[in-house]
């Protein structure tokens, strides 16, 4: 991981949960070299994807994901915000995108 990364958490609300939107996710992430992270369902029907990568490589899967989620997952809205790379560990990603139970 380079020192340049960036980690990013959207938060995916409409209907996402149920409907493959996890799979979809890490399918598009797998497209994007150098970004790690995970998707995962949260209990209030929302759906987490937490990346790090750099900021191009991170503004291009935003918009990946914003245009190729497909039927039956119906985005209403992504939202994002960077974090504190001191306050979590991108290390736990182990250089990999993965699904989260």
């Amino acid at each position: 991981m380079s020192n340049h990364s960036i980690i990013r958490r959207w938060l995916l609300e409409g209907r996402v949960q149920g409907v493959g939107c996890r799979a979809q996710v890490n399918k598009i992430a797998g497209k994007f070299e150098g970004l790690s992270g995970y998707v995962r369902n949260l209990p209030d029907g929302k759906v987490e994807v937490l990346a790090a990568a750099g900021a191009e490589v991170l503004e291009n899967f935003e918009g990946a994901l914003k245009k190729g989620l497909r039927f039956p997952v119906r985005l209403n809205q992504l939202t994002g915000q960077d974090l504190n790379p001191e306050e979590f560990s991108v290390e736990e990603f182990g250089g990999e995108f993965r699904i989260r139970k």
